[in-house]
């Protein structure tokens, strides 16, 4: 599955690509513009090219989110139960992350309920030599343990705050959730 961000690069190859052969079409049909119009299409398909060459070669720095319509949007959103708990400790005004959403339509529920909860040990947390804002991007080699089911290795890169290095490092004990329909769809929850 091609990621979204991917694929969102692929639009944007295309429309400079377009572009570009309307600027050297209008450089034709109006003489006096020539010029102009042909350095235009020039940038516009370098841009394109540039955009192409990244698409091939940022296949291992994007991690592959699909592609999603509105429906997989809501469902994704109603999911914020598992991403909130990451952030905010699971709870907003002493109720639990995705309550409201859940209240307001029962429809989300059971998709809100497909994450579940678990330990992992971390194995490994290799820095990738990227930060930002929030703080270093970490592959992190994990043994995740749910119910019911034997331990899997799974790795998951995730942005790690300065604050939170201590917990992020080999042989730490951290809690998860997993997804039920795609256990390497794994979401860390580290003390913050």
């Amino acid at each position: 599955m091609r990621s979204f961000w991917r694929t969102y690069n692929l639009i944007w190859v295309f429309f400079c690509a377009a572009m570009g052969v309307g600027f050297i079409a209008l450089g034709f049909m109006v003489p006096i513009t020539a010029m102009g119009m042909w350095i235009g299409g020039a940038c516009c398909f370098l841009t394109a090219g540039a955009l192409l060459a990244w698409h091939f070669f940022s296949k291992d720095l994007i991690p592959d989110t699909p592609m999603v319509g509105p429906f997989a949007a809501m469902a994704t959103a109603s999911q914020a139960s598992a991403y909130g708990a990451q952030f905010t400790g699971g709870t907003y005004n002493g109720q639990p992350m995705g309550a409201p959403m859940g209240a307001a339509a029962p429809g989300f529920v059971g998709v809100a309920n497909q994450m579940v909860p678990g330990t992992a040990v971390i194995d490994r947390a290799d820095a990738t030599g990227h930060s930002g804002l929030l703080g270093r991007v970490v592959d992190v080699n994990l043994t995740v343990s749910l119910p019911g089911r034997n331990p899997y290795a799974v790795m998951v890169r995730e942005t790690v705050q300065p604050q939170a290095e201590p917990y992020v490092v080999a042989g730490a004990t951290i809690h998860v959730q997993a997804s039920s329909s795609n256990p390497q769809h794994v979401v860390l929850q580290i003390p913050r």
